[in-house]
């Protein structure tokens, strides 16, 4: 059965293009094994107030990015797209 997958994380907000690259080589690795026909890595939302005090304490250590990245616009047209990637007919 032909599947997509997408992660939604931090790395694409990178202004090092290496960093996007990396994270789009683990989560190839980790679902290479269900060999999808389609898989993309989206910019997520990073709302420190809702991380446990552990976490937003390093977070702001590191001086992570802190906002909302996502693309909705990027994330709709991927979903239009899949129907036709995974082989399904459209709907009369």
């Amino acid at each position: 059965m032909p599947v997509a997958a997408f992660c939604v994380g931090i790395a694409p907000v990178s202004k090092n293009p290496a960093e996007k690259d990396a994270a789009m080589q683990i989560f190839h690795a980790a679902i290479s094994a269900v060999e999808p026909v389609e898989e993309i890595l989206f910019a997520g939302k990073v709302d420190v107030e809702k991380l446990p005090f552990v976490q937003k304490w390093m977070w702001k250590k590191v001086q992570g990015p802190v906002g909302d990245f996502r693309d909705w616009d990027a994330i709709s047209a991927w979903a239009r797209e899949l129907p036709e990637k995974l082989g399904l007919k459209p709907e009369a």
